[in-house]
């Protein structure tokens, strides 16, 4: 629950509170659990946390995984026994001036870099032509170009990889779109066809306005599992099983629409007692393992956040909220 308030997106008095409070409960029951283990400097600056939050702001803006990301990936590369050649320049070691060697592979590396990220400021620019932008956006999706600090194909919300050719989707899917399209929207007898059509272009993957990158669940599991809104406006865990985008004719024109066909986690019934109803913080709750067989559809802007699946026993499992934005 500490690293759940301290890698939140959002940083205030309220979140150092609880961060230190969890925290200092950790370790408060490491010493009384195991009394001859010897605390390590980390957990001594692991209290300093609530300082620097209020100083600078989300630790994402100030750790180092990007900077060990790149130390990762320079050791996977292959150097081929090349430890570069002199270059004019010194530095200084115990007094003595010791030649500086600047290597192919550094070369290369930095070049490689230095490329990556002016492509990536060129497509995020509001300046880059949107032709060029939707373009990228496009062939990006198919490519596997992980770059240092962020995905390049993760430029813009609503990113995603459309299919070609509409798709019929299956009979459950297609009878839960209609129930939803039925709550905002009444069709006049003209646009019923186009309205409730079976003809749908499939994506396996949407990034939401919050970054967050979610799935079907033929294309990552992990990814799949979410929390979404209901209409009551509680959280409900499920899986993603399709993201597709269905159009409708409004106004003279067709209009697409992102949405999600999805599965509910059940939770486990009473009288069960729910160790997890005494932490909220945690946002936990233990759930069956399969997901419900009927389907919901839901506009994809109902989807709120990631979930953690872990097993509790052989026919449940703890789902958690991964929320940054609490």
């Amino acid at each position: 629950m500490a690293i759940a308030w301290g890698l939140s997106r959002r940083t205030s008095s309220h979140h150092t509170e609880g961060y230190q409070f969890y925290m200092q409960r950790y370790l408060t029951s490491i010493t009384l659990l195991f009394p001859n283990y010897k605390l390590k400097p980390n957990h001594h600056y692991a209290l300093h946390i609530p300082d620097i939050l209020l100083a600078f702001g989300p630790l994402h803006g100030t750790w180092a995984f990007s900077m060990e990301h790149i130390i990762g990936r320079l050791q996977s590369l292959n150097s081929n026994s090349k430890i570069g050649w002199s270059t004019s320049a010194f530095v200084e070691k115990d007094g003595i001036n010791l030649p500086l060697y600047v290597g192919e592979m550094e070369q290369t590396a930095l070049s490689m870099f230095c490329r990556r990220a002016s492509l990536i400021r060129l497509v995020s620019s509001p300046r880059c032509p949107k032709i060029l932008r939707r373009t990228w956006t496009s062939i990006s999706l198919q490519l596997n170009l992980p770059d240092l600090d962020t995905k390049v194909h993760r430029l813009h919300a609503g990113a995603c990889s459309l299919s070609a050719n509409p798709t019929t989707l299956p009979n459950d899917v297609h009878a839960a779109l209609v129930i939803c399209i039925s709550q905002f929207k009444l069709p006049s007898p003209s646009s019923f066809k186009p309205l409730f059509s079976a003809e749908a272009y499939l994506c396996p993957q949407y990034q939401s306005d919050s970054g967050e990158l979610f799935s079907s669940a033929s294309h990552s599991e992990a990814h799949s599992l979410v929390y979404y809104q209901q209409d009551s406006g509680e959280l409900c865990p499920g899986q993603i099983r399709l993201i597709f985008r269905h159009f409708t004719w409004e106004a003279g024109r067709f209009k697409g629409e992102f949405y999600v066909a999805i599965h509910d986690f059940v939770p486990i019934e009473a009288p069960f007692n729910n160790p997890f109803s005494s932490y909220p913080d945690f946002r936990a709750g233990i759930f069956r393992n399969e997901p419900n067989h009927l389907v919901r559809v839901r506009k994809i802007s109902s989807v709120y956040c990631h979930a953690n699946s872990r097993p509790w026993d052989n026919t449940s499992v703890v789902m958690r909220a991964v929320d940054c934005r609490f």
